[in-house]
């Protein structure tokens, strides 16, 4: 009787082990499925790219950039054949001369960062085609 007892006592502790470790390896991959989703949701203002990064954007993009100057926290320069423009953080849009955007071509966008990692200037330069 006693004998059966502790079978009994060691085949209830494997029973538990048992649970608690499938019930570990559940967790684990719940936490993984959760990391996944995470990464795959990251905040799309993170860019995943190179610090020095160009891209091709539009004169309504520059012109939509200035007027957003303030929430971006840096000053703007805009290049063209018809001469430099530059844009400070605490620009009033309403108030600027915009002339200088051509809306019907294209600008590269060169972002500078100071030692910090911060966007110090937005740079446009019109592109030549």
């Amino acid at each position: 009787m006693q004998q059966t007892l502790k079978l009994a006592a060691f085949f209830l502790l494997f029973l538990v082990a048992l649970t608690a470790a499938l019930e570990l390896a559940r967790s684990d991959s719940l936490g993984i499925e959760h990391a996944e989703r995470l990464i795959a949701a990251q905040d799309p203002s993170v860019a995943s790219r190179s610090l020095a990064s160009e891209q091709l954007v539009s004169g309504a993009e520059v012109l939509q950039s200035i007027f957003h100057i303030k929430e971006i926290g840096a000053a703007i320069e805009v290049r063209s054949e018809a001469g430099t423009s530059h844009y400070s953080p605490d620009l009033d849009a309403e108030d600027a001369d915009l002339s200088i955007i051509d809306l019907q071509i294209r600008y590269t966008k060169t972002i500078v960062r100071d030692d910090e990692g911060q966007v110090a200037l937005v740079l446009f330069r019109a592109k030549e085609e």
